[in-house]
């Protein structure tokens, strides 16, 4: 809260979000922008065809002078695609995007891949891909021909540059790669948290539709996260009394990852952790972080079952 007062002094817009471009800040295709968080970062590059690289705190010199360094992915050479992805498995959710993503990025580093294979994503469905690709590896960019604006062919996203390597994901890859970030060692889940990256109003309205006339276990916890634009829209749809009389919480401004959950958090207090012992999520990225931050047993699996295992108190997979 201190920190919020600082910031409007400063003329700081505080979102307080992971997606700021659902909330209307969408830079032009070209545009130099300097921008931290890395589901944000590799969305305004790839998507909207903006210019960043990852800059961690550096924003707050470049909001400071209005000047960035014209290196990295600034500069157009760096933004063509070094790796050929091959996508041979059909992919049903954002979820399957998610873990493409984050096979993919295992393997790319910080490479840029250049998806074959996708059509016609939803929007959320390239956040979660993103999201995922940045996390297992340091990927700020990608390229999906005739989908994303730099890139109208296999041949025009890698610009003449040389193929480091070709990867073919198919449904054995997702299968694994799930199964490498599961951890858990029973099915009873306690805490189911979606919305890494945070959840737009349409994510909302589909967990409102599942969980509609049904009740959230009572040994379980169900976090949906977003931000407080979509947050505001649910509530004027509905959504939010659905989800809320079911007994699960919409939470805005922050994450599980920034929260009291977090180990280092709950040590401060004197509480031993974690809080909870094992966390259902639909995010691959999520559950990365809540592994080693939090200390929860994962499980990742689609929102439905997410929705389905928060009413049982267990996970049916």
């Amino acid at each position: 809260m201190q920190l919020l007062a600082i910031q409007r002094r400063m003329g700081i817009v505080s979102t307080y979000t992971c997606v700021p471009f659902t909330q209307g800040f969408v830079p032009p295709a070209g545009s130099y922008i300097a921008s931290m968080e890395t589901a944000a970062i590799i969305y305004f590059n790839s998507v909207p065809g903006a210019k960043t690289n990852r800059c961690g705190y550096f924003v707050l010199y470049a909001a400071l002078t209005g000047k960035y360094p014209k290196i990295g992915y600034l500069l157009d050479e760096n933004r063509r695609g070094t790796h050929l992805v091959s996508v041979q498995a059909e992919l049903r959710s954002a979820t399957d995007f998610g873990t493409v993503g984050f096979y993919v990025g295992s393997i790319v580093g910080s490479g840029v891949p250049v998806f074959t294979g996708i059509h016609q994503p939803r929007q959320e469905d390239l956040m979660q891909l993103g999201a995922a690709l940045a996390t297992s590896g340091s990927v700020a960019m990608y390229h999906i021909p005739r989908i994303t604006p730099e890139a109208g062919s296999v041949e025009g996203a890698f610009k003449g540059n040389r193929i480091q390597g070709t990867i073919t994901v198919t449904g054995k890859e997702i299968s694994q790669t799930l199964a490498r970030l599961h951890t858990a060692k029973d099915s009873s889940v306690d805490f189911v948290f979606l919305g890494c990256p945070q959840y737009t109003v349409d994510q909302i309205r589909r967990v409102a539709e599942l969980i509609d006339g049904w009740k959230v276990h009572e040994n379980t916890t169900l976090w949906i996260g977003t931000n407080r634009m979509a947050l505001a829209m649910a509530e004027r749809m509905g959504y939010h009394d659905t989800i809320k009389k079911a007994g699960g919480v919409l939470i805005c401004d922050t994450c599980p990852m920034l929260s009291f959950l977090r180990l280092d958090a709950l040590k401060k207090r004197g509480t031993p952790g974690p809080a909870f012992r094992t966390m259902l999520t639909d995010s691959p990225k999520q559950a990365k972080y809540a592994h080693t931050v939090m200390g929860c047993e994962i499980i990742v699996d689609r929102v439905e079952r997410c929705v389905e295992a928060a009413i049982r108190g267990r996970w049916e997979g």
